[in-house]
């Protein structure tokens, strides 16, 4: 069922995985005869496989939180109490997020990334048809590998993405996707260009956040790759940010992040106690249940990292 992007950010990784493992253990492989049961489990074993054998990685395991964090939670946790007794429309749906989120973090072996070339004309002709799953696990590629070709190609993809109002439904995978785009643009972000890196800040900086991209983590890689690149000059660019963020948990008023910025800023930049500053500003925002803390949390790390990059303390 289509929902605000904000509801997909909003899974649990850990629960996920969890759920996947019982969902396993439950099911006698002997025993399925749903096609839509057996792809589930096939899927499931998979990325719980393709865990285990991960190699440490760095920044891309980030990435890889990232992506079963889609997996919706509510789902996975039902299905695992149940398989057998599973409605039909559940194991279906719940076998395309297990199968493009096992493609996104590349444990699918049937599948190969979309070379540059093929990628290139699929950006550049509109008769053109993508597989999604290809697509998720070229982008995963793309992130491990940190092959610059691909970065911009992808980047093409994200800056032709028109911004949409917070209540905006998504589809599962358009949202999968958007967050497997965003992230790849800011492992782009050390290479990209300036124009490029302005785009991925005034656009894509809250939106990364909400989505679990280690912002300030890919920030520190750009910073190290380039002595050239100044934290203020970055603050610049992010202080013209175009993005619109949540007033409340129900969505149903917005304000201008920038404005968001500058308020922050001069509330912190004014008290001899920055940290009691800031917690004093975000305490006015959004209610004290578990949903309006999760707002406040990733408000909290937007902000926290913006007052770091107008210090230049990363």
């Amino acid at each position: 069922m289509p929902a605000p992007l904000f509801s997909y950010c909003q899974n649990n990784p850990l629960k996920n995985v969890s759920a996947l493992e019982r969902l396993i253990m439950a099911v006698e492989p002997s025993a399925i005869t749903d096609t839509a049961l057996s792809g589930v489990v096939e899927y499931a074993a998979l990325i719980l496989s393709g865990l285990r054998d991960l190699e440490p990685r760095g920044l891309a395991d980030s990435y890889v939180t990232q992506v079963l964090g889609y997996i919706d939670t509510k789902l996975v946790e039902q299905v695992a109490t149940d398989p057998a007794k599973s409605a039909s429309n559940d194991l279906n749906e719940l076998a395309v997020e297990l199968l493009h989120s096992a493609a996104a973090i590349g444990v699918v072996e049937e599948i190969t990334p979309y070379t540059v070339e093929e990628l290139t004309e699929i950006i550049n002709s509109s008769d053109v048809d993508f597989n999604h799953a290809i697509l998720a696990f070229t982008i995963g590629y793309a992130i491990v590998s940190g092959e610059k070709d691909y970065g911009s190609l992808l980047m093409h993809i994200l800056m032709n993405h028109k911004d949409e109002e917070l209540q905006t439904p998504y589809e599962w995978m358009d949202a999968f996707l958007l967050g497997l785009l965003i992230h790849s643009a800011w492992s782009y972000f050390p290479d990209a260009t300036d124009r490029e890196q302005q785009f991925i800040l005034q656009h894509y900086f809250y939106y990364a956040i909400i989505m679990g991209v280690p912002v300030q983590s890919w920030l520190n890689v750009a910073f190290a790759a380039n002595p050239k690149l100044l934290p203020h000059i970055l603050m610049q660019k992010l202080s013209s940010s175009q993005e619109v963020i949540p007033e409340n948990s129900g969505l149903s008023s917005s304000a201008d992040f920038v404005n968001v910025i500058r308020d922050y800023m001069s509330a912190v930049n004014q008290n001899s106690i920055p940290t009691l500053a800031a917690e004093k500003f975000l305490g006015k925002w959004y209610g004290n249940d578990a949903q309006g803390n999760q707002y406040r949390l990733w408000l909290r790390a937007a902000l926290g990292t913006a007052y770091r990059l107008q210090t230049r303390n990363l």
